[in-house]
């Protein structure tokens, strides 16, 4: 039987996500759950999550990390895609641009911002897809959605080429695509993403990952030997372990007071809201909350499997 866990993808530039998801689960067994925690366009490589057995419940979690991207803008030129897949929409000079100036724009676009996703994208309009709308010719009307740009850096500019390179630290949610077509308007030149690469999702970074070619080529045992443990999730939740009272509280999610638990790790995503309960039987997620006015943890969800997980 599969074990559950996580699976950490470098994935190829023009290779699905789906399709990786669909790879994996054949190789491990088609009724086992594989899901992945973060879309990765076909036209990007990088890190992409996936989520093995019980691990598919902290897709939503794993989700809501904050993300790093290294992107290749290019000025100059729009696309009906906002990256290099679409057709050519308008054509523009560029010779005004230089790095000074585009730092002086970046700050702009820190924080909170309301942004519009590409229309050839995965947004749900009425029911249906933006990219299948857009396939059928169908202009999809797209609401701005808040996202939230944690830092930009511009790390390259080929004045000769309008080729921009930026790092890009930023929330779920967030499509670099709109921010290259944003920021080539706000420089008065118009842009599209000529590349991606996602480098970080939370703790976890994309060197770190099975290079997807060589895991579609892989046996199940070789990939059930690269997943991660749920309770590698200490680099990143609060994290306390149960006593054996305890332990039968979380099998069944019961609540829980913080004055029994044992702290193990501090954790650095405290903003998720959720912690880490370490016990014999696994591990479970619970959050802060009140009963009767006092402090107790609530279960979120019970994961792992029922062989112990800990040293």
């Amino acid at each position: 039987m599969t074990s559950s866990g996580i699976l950490l993808l470098d994935k190829a530039d023009g290779t699905r996500s789906t399709a990786c998801v669909d790879r994996v689960r054949t190789i491990l067994g088609r009724k086992t759950k594989v899901g992945h925690a973060g879309t990765l366009d076909s036209t990007a490589s990088g890190l992409l999550v996936l989520l093995v057995g019980k691990a598919t419940r902290l897709a939503s979690l794993v989700m809501s990390f904050p993300k790093v991207y290294q992107a290749s803008i290019q000025c100059g030129v729009t696309t009906s895609t906002d990256d290099r897949s679409g057709e050519v929409l308008s054509r523009r000079p560029f010779g005004h641009i230089y790095p000074e100036g585009i730092r002086r724009v970046l700050p702009g676009f820190l924080g909170w911002r309301s942004q519009v996703p590409p229309q050839v994208s995965a947004v749900h309009v009425a029911g249906q897809r933006a990219h299948d709308l857009a396939r059928k010719g169908v202009a999809p009307e797209l609401s701005p959605r808040p996202v939230f740009l944690c830092r930009l850096d511009l790390t390259g500019f080929d004045p000769a080429s309008g080729r921009m390179e930026l790092r890009v630290l930023c929330s779920k949610g967030t499509y670099v695509r709109s921010l290259a077509r944003d920021l080539g308007e706000r420089l008065g030149c118009g842009a599209h993403l000529a590349a991606l690469r996602r480098t970080h999702i939370g703790p976890w970074a994309a060197d770190q990952g099975l290079p997807s070619d060589q895991a579609f080529g892989a046996s199940s045992g070789f990939l059930e030997e690269a997943l991660l443990p749920l309770d590698s999730l200490q680099q990143t939740l609060p994290s306390y372990r149960a006593g054996a009272k305890e332990a039968e509280a979380c099998l069944h999610g019961a609540p829980l007071r913080l004055d029994r638990l044992q702290a193990v790790a501090p954790g650095t995503c405290p903003s998720t809201g959720l912690v880490l309960v370490l016990h014999g039987h696994g591990v479970s997620l619970y959050r802060p909350a009140y009963e009767r006015d006092q402090p107790i943890l609530a279960c979120e969800a019970n994961l792992g499997e029922p062989e112990a997980l800990l040293p």
